[in-house]
Parts: C-alpha cells; sequence; structure tokens
C-alpha cells in the first residue's frame, strides 16, 4: 500500500501517511462540483455536523471532542477549520503549517518538528533550528494530555455480570442466545419480484437497503441481527438473520 508523499503508516509515530485521509463529500444541487479545500476535519466532527444540518441539539451534558465543520463539508466559500490546534492524541500536534511529532526511539522520546506547506513528506526535522516553537508546541502537546486524563469517563460495568460462553465452543448467534426464532416466512424478493435461489447480504449497505425494503412490515434495525446474512436455496432455506414484524 503506498502513501504516496506521505510518509509513515498505521500503527506507526504519527506522520501524516499515519493520521491524513481524503475526504469527498457529494448532494447534487447542493455541493458545487470540483469544490476542494484544505481545511482540517475530523471523524469526531461530523457529530456536531450532522446535528446542526438535520436541525437536532448535539448533547450539551458531555464534553464532545468534534467541532462544527458543517460548512467546510458543504463546500461553501471560504469555509475555515474550527481547529486552530490540531492534536494527533498525544503524541503530535500541528498548528498552522507546523507540525511536531513525538515519539519513542530506543525508549528515548524524540521531538521532530516539520513545515507541510514546504514538506509535506516530512523529511526535514527543524526540531533543532527552532527551538522555542518546539518547546511551545510540547508545552501545548503537554496540556492536551493532562485534558484528555481529567476528561476520561469512567468505564461502564454490569451488576452480576455472566459469560456468554461458560466452555470452548462457537459463539451463539445473538437470536439464540436471546431466545428468538427465526421466521421461516420471511420472503426477500429481488428487483424483479422474484426469490433468488441464492442471495447473499454480506455488507452494511445491503443490510441496510434491505430494511429499507421491508419498512412497510413495520421492521426497524434494531430488529435485524447484527451479523445479517441471508441465504435461500430452491429446496432448503436456511436464515441466520431475521427481522420481526
Amino acid at each position: 500500500m503506498s502513501m504516496g508523499p506521505l510518509r509513515g503508516g498505521k500503527g506507526g509515530p504519527k506522520y501524516e501517511g499515519h493520521m491524513r485521509v481524503p475526504t469527498l463529500s457529494w448532494w447534487p444541487g447542493t455541493i458545487k462540483a470540483g469544490t476542494r479545500t484544505e481545511a482540517i476535519g475530523t471523524t469526531v466532527d461530523l457529530l456536531p455536523s450532522l446535528a446542526r444540518l438535520t436541525g437536532a441539539r448535539a448533547p450539551r451534558d458531555r464534553t464532545l471532542d468534534g467541532k462544527d465543520i458543517l460548512d467546510i463539508l458543504l463546500g461553501k466559500p471560504n469555509a475555515v477549520s474550527p481547529h486552530d490546534i490540531h492534536y494527533y492524541e498525544d503524541e503530535g500536534i500541528r498548528r498552522g503549517k507546523w507540525k511536531l511529532v513525538r515519539k519513542l526511539v530506543k525508549n528515548k522520546v524524540q521531538l521532530e518538528l516539520y513545515d507541510l506547506e514546504k514538506d509535506l513528506g516530512e523529511r526535514r526535522n527543524l526540531a533543532n533550528r527552532k527551538p522555542a516553537l518546539v518547546k511551545e508546541l510540547v508545552s501545548l502537546l503537554d496540556a492536551h494530555a493532562r485534558q484528555i486524563a481529567a476528561d476520561t469517563r469512567p468505564a461502564a460495568f454490569v451488576e452480576d455480570a455472566k459469560p456468554i460462553l461458560t466452555e470452548k465452543g462457537k459463539l451463539p448467534k445473538l437470536r439464540d442466545y436471546i431466545g428468538k426464532p427465526v421466521d421461516k416466512t420471511l420472503n426477500v424478493p429481488d428487483a424483479k419480484g422474484k426469490i433468488p435461489n441464492a442471495f447473499l447480504l454480506p455488507t452494511t449497505s445491503q443490510r441496510n437497503e434491505f430494511v429499507s425494503t421491508m419498512m412497510g412490515k413495520s421492521a426497524s434495525l434494531k430488529d435485524v441481527d447484527h451479523n445479517l446474512s441471508l441465504r435461500y436455496g430452491s429446496e432448503n432455506r436456511d436464515i441466520a438473520g431475521e427481522m420481526a414484524n
């Protein structure tokens, strides 16, 4: 797998090849084709952004890591990122064109500074040339790490928890575990209104489409086995997931 000009990859230090990914927004009639932006956004920004898009209110009873980037996603002119500073967990920080990477090399902390405007591939470490900037960015990164530790929510616990498995063997399917019978009368027609001889729904998009076609029977996502897989045979029908009416 190639990261192009970017350095690094998943699982390593927080170089751009590890963290940076392209994002595509598509909405005919709303987002102008060919619009481009260099503004920074993250996956945690989707919650507050989509909340504003749908007119919903983002949760206010907890700290949200994300910020509203809806104008960026919609390709609005001159939209800017709400992230003046972007943190790569506690191992890197970016402010404007400057990015600091903190990593361990033989159990020793190593600091690297890059100018992403001139050196997107992070090849020229400028830490020794700009010690004051390195010190400032390290201070901001350390403060961010302390805030993360202070805002950590307690883990959830279940009273009188009982294991699903008490001995070696196959993990039971959800419907078996909760004692729900399989609906042997379920029919899922194809586009021509016929039930195919062998029909498989392995992907999320296909499962969601399946749910949509069944909405007339008052079906909902919560009624669908998370690992839904449907197979039909000419004589034997084996349904590994079901939907309740």
